[in-house]
């Protein structure tokens, strides 16, 4: 397992993943910061962000990069016949 640490607006979050990366691939370090991007999403309140926002990865306490994150917004409709 690998440990993150990932710094948005000041604060400090760990990430950990069983994926091992080679970070010095251009790809490889977007994909996780993907992966970072939806936990921050999912369990840090990263809904009530206001996107696009900055991300700095880090290893070992180590800066790694400063990533712009966007938010894709996906169109979800449903339907109720009325007549």
């Amino acid at each position: 397992m690998r440990k993150y640490q990932y710094v948005i607006h000041g604060k400090k979050f760990d990430y950990v993943t069983k994926i091992n990366l080679n970070l010095n691939y251009k790809w490889e370090r977007n994909n996780l910061v993907e992966l970072i991007a939806e936990d921050f999403y999912n369990r840090h309140k990263g809904w009530q962000e206001l996107y696009p926002t900055e991300l700095v990865l880090m290893h070992k306490n180590i800066k790694i990069g400063t990533f712009r994150i966007e938010r894709r917004y996906s169109a979800v409709f449903s339907t109720q016949q009325i007549e």
